[in-house]
């Protein structure tokens, strides 16, 4: 069986790259920067709808839509919960360590401190949110209309944009062996790689340099 995390990390393992979102100003700013990306290229699939399909939004529905805005705004704050619970989910599909919350500003985070995961369970983990948000907001396109419609795309915008974190550490990633191990610790992350010398050896060779 595919071993998919540990609670030790293993003896030939030594710290390769590190990464902490929050305490990187300029590293967050760049994700920021993505994320009104991402956000405006859904945008710019809604109006491509408008214009080349049969919906349509008025300036009168637009104008009387204050309560599904605030509905929109509440669903917005739902979804920041709901996406950490994904994740908090399948991080028990790999582990029976409690996950940990968190929140950082306007950023929330689930973790599981101590616990080590190899890479393929990670990239799982940490997509999760995407693939089943995505599918959940497609299928209500094809038959929604007016402010409904724009108000889903907007919502959608908003969860592409805030999976920006999860696509920089999945594609950082990629580039590792399928043996690497990450520990996640909310808005910061370690990632491990196998050595042929053990972790002491390492240490000991630094000291003696």
């Amino acid at each position: 069986m595919e071993n998919k995390s540990c609670a030790k990390l293993p003896n030939k393992y030594v710290l390769d790259y590190e990464l902490d979102i929050i305490k990187d100003k300029k590293l967050l700013i760049k994700l920021n920067i993505y994320s009104f990306v991402l956000f405006a290229l859904v945008m710019s699939i809604y109006l491509l709808i408008i214009k080349f399909t049969d919906k349509s939004l008025s300036l009168q529905e637009l104008g009387n839509a204050s309560l599904k805005m605030l509905i929109f705004i509440l669903l917005s704050i739902l979804y920041i919960f709901a996406h950490e619970i994904v994740h908090a989910i399948v991080y028990k599909f790999y582990t029976k360590e409690k996950v940990k919350f968190g929140f950082h500003g306007m950023a929330a985070s689930a973790s599981v401190p101590g616990v080590y995961f190899y890479k393929k369970p990670y990239l799982i983990i940490g997509l999760a949110p995407f693939i089943v948000f995505t599918i959940l907001f497609i299928v209500p396109i094809f038959f929604l209309n007016g402010v409904d419609l724009l108000l889903l795309f907007l919502l959608i915008g908003t969860h592409i944009g805030g999976c920006i974190g999860d696509f920089f550490v999945s594609l950082k990633l990629l580039k590792y062996p399928d043996n690497t191990l990450i520990e996640d610790k909310g808005p910061s992350m370690r990632f491990y790689v196998e050595t042929e010398k053990s972790s002491s050896d390492i240490l000991w060779d630094l000291e003696n340099d």
